[in-house]
């Protein structure tokens, strides 16, 4: 039909419906030809023009041709009149420009062209904040920790910084790249001021126990933990705090938490022969003897291992003095 009337009125019509078809028959290469012949015989002057340079800039994308889709979207908003397709066509700009390319700035620059109305400094924020968190979401990790750390080098005084770091943690966490989690972590504590806080705290000090043996700075997480726990706090706290103690050689942690473990409603008797073992040590070391007596008369109550041992063998060492 458009070789038997290649005058007639509905020639757009046609070509447009033509390159559709090519489009459902994924010969994109074809289609957007056919676009571009719709372009350049009509101009504004066909309904079809500005949905054509969307369709190039669709095919565009999906060709990875990120530039000349950008061009083909900003084309079809020029003229567009439709617009419901001056909104899908804006949306697809900045999910290049931030999700893509990672250029915020370019994205503000257009759309405030673009529509004359500044964006404050607040909702750039909001924006790249939330593009960030839904790549993150989509399981983009490594170009998630890249938005993240462009967001908080951007806003020093970023509205969402400590969720920013613990997001940027998760992403390195995933990735099994616990020193970047570690210190990821330890940045959204120290903002303290979202509803992460608690989860970052934990992360961070199993990261500090497990990962980086740091125990003195593992101790003092814990102790946030527990500090900030209503009621009886949680065993699990409880006794790495008290191995972090006994790592450290820090006496004071070492009763507190070894006194907190033996009483806790929860405690086996391996954890209460443990925890008795360490307070032994350390009131033995203090020579305060007959106290050390008692736990490490416990010690050897409560389990038969190697601590039992050296138990029994302190155990005779004060009965000998």
């Amino acid at each position: 039909l458009l070789k038997e009337y290649p005058n007639s009125s509905y020639r757009d019509d046609g070509l447009f419906q033509l390159a559709e078809t090519l489009v459902q028959l994924d010969k994109n290469n074809q289609a957007y030809q056919i676009y571009q012949t719709i372009i350049n015989e009509f101009g504004v002057q066909s309904e079809y023009t500005s949905s054509s340079y969307m369709r190039q800039g669709l095919i565009s994308y999906n060709q990875g041709d990120l530039d000349a889709a950008l061009e083909a979207y900003k084309s079809g908003i020029k003229i567009s009149t439709n617009k419901e397709e001056k909104r899908r066509a804006l949306l697809a700009v900045e999910d290049i420009y931030l999700y893509d390319l990672n250029q915020a700035d370019a994205f503000f620059n257009y759309s405030e062209s673009l529509t004359g109305i500044k964006i404050d400094d607040i909702s750039k924020d909001s924006i790249v904040f939330d593009n960030a968190l839904n790549i993150y979401k989509d399981g983009s990790y490594e170009k998630a920790i890249d938005q993240f750390v462009d967001y908080l080098d951007k806003y020093k005084n970023a509205f969402y910084k400590g969720q920013a770091y613990y997001y940027l943690g998760e992403s390195y966490l995933v990735l099994k790249d616990y020193n970047n989690a570690l210190a990821s972590y330890l940045q959204s504590i120290e903002t303290n001021n979202h509803g992460y806080y608690e989860s970052a705290l934990k992360k961070a000090a199993v990261i500090s126990f497990n990962h980086a043996k740091d125990f003195e700075q593992s101790l003092n997480l814990y102790t946030k933990l527990i500090e900030d726990e209503p009621g009886q706090p949680n065993l699990e706290y409880l006794e790495a705090a008290l191995y972090a103690a006994f790592k450290t050689e820090n006496d004071e942690a070492i009763l507190r938490y070894g006194e907190l473990v033996s009483t806790h409603s929860q405690a086996t008797s391996d954890s209460k022969s443990t925890a008795a073992y360490y307070m032994g040590k350390v009131l033995y070391k203090s020579e305060k003897y007959s106290e050390a007596l008692r736990q490490f008369e416990s010690v050897v109550e409560l389990s038969s291992n190697s601590m039992a041992a050296e138990a029994s063998y302190l155990i005779a060492s004060i009965h000998f003095r």
